[in-house]
Order: C-alpha cells, then structure tokens, then sequence
C-alpha cells in the first residue's frame, strides 16, 4: 500500500524481492493509469520498497495512499522486439 514521504515521492512496499532492477519503470494504478517512475529499490532484501517519483499532482497523489499500486512491466514479446533492434 503506497504512502508518501516527505519529499514527496510514493514509498510501495514490494510483494516479493526484486530480481531486476526496476529504475525507470512506469507504475500504476489498477486502471493503468500512470501515477509515478520508479527512482530506487530501498530497504532489505526480505522486504524492499520502492522509492516512485510521483506524476501526478500532490493532492491527486494523496488519493493513493493505502491503495495498491503495479509495477508496469514490459511484455515479452515487446522485450524480444526491442533485443533484435539493436
């Protein structure tokens, strides 16, 4: 559940530990709407947070306290698209 801190960034506890480095990766709402980046990983390996640059203006933001947020990942099939470009 995101809460924000007091330089007003959304803190998202992790629902598992992070194995890739999330830094740039859209975040959401669960109408996928955009709500923040994420900046760093913070906390313990056991149980990291996310440290989410928000998007969205600050009394906005407040409406997503307690509620849950997604880390929008990138499909497949897009990734595979992306590695043959190169």
């Amino acid at each position: 559940m995101a809460k924000i801190t007091s330089s007003h960034n959304f803190l998202v506890p992790a629902e598992k530990p992070v194995e890739f480095d999330p830094k740039d990766m859209k975040v959401v709402d669960e109408n996928l709407n955009e709500v923040g980046i994420v900046r760093d990983v913070i906390g313990s390996v056991r149980a990291p947070y996310y440290l989410v640059k928000i998007l969205v203006p600050l009394d906005q933001a407040r409406e997503y306290v307690g509620r849950r947020l997604y880390l929008l990942e990138p499909s497949p099939d897009l990734t595979r698209k992306l590695r043959k470009g190169r």
